[in-house]
């Protein structure tokens, strides 16, 4: 399920979207341009992102797309539209993952998510 909050009063914005995806399938999830994304696995170093689900047009996709839990711990992920990179925060560690989106429809592409660890500019 996903819904949408008002950041200051914390209010339901948007009524909540059930997606149907199974919670045992996921790990963790975030949103690039109103498509939520689904990780498989916080644990295992070769996890994929799963699933799309466009929050707009009520459509969900079958993904396999490869993403490194590069400390194997991996509890939170977020995405940045400014510099177009995911973070993550992986065992005590800020992980980031260059990723190529379409600008024209805000969805990954290329299936290619590439990590870095170190410092960012």
């Amino acid at each position: 399920m996903v819904g949408k909050l008002n950041p200051v009063t914390l209010r339901m914005v948007r009524p909540v979207i059930r997606t149907n995806i199974q919670k045992r399938e996921v790990a963790n999830a975030f949103i690039i341009c109103q498509v939520l994304y689904t990780v498989s696995s916080y644990s295992d170093t070769n996890a994929y992102i799963s699933y799309s689900y466009d929050l707009n047009r009520r459509i969900k996709q079958r993904l396999k797309i490869p993403f490194k839990n590069l400390y194997k711990k991996n509890v939170m992920i977020d995405y940045n539209p400014r510099n177009r990179y995911i973070y993550a925060w992986d065992d005590g560690y800020q992980v980031a993952y260059k990723s190529t989106v379409d600008q024209s429809g805000g969805r990954l592409v290329n299936g290619r998510i590439i990590a870095y660890n170190g410092t960012f500019s």
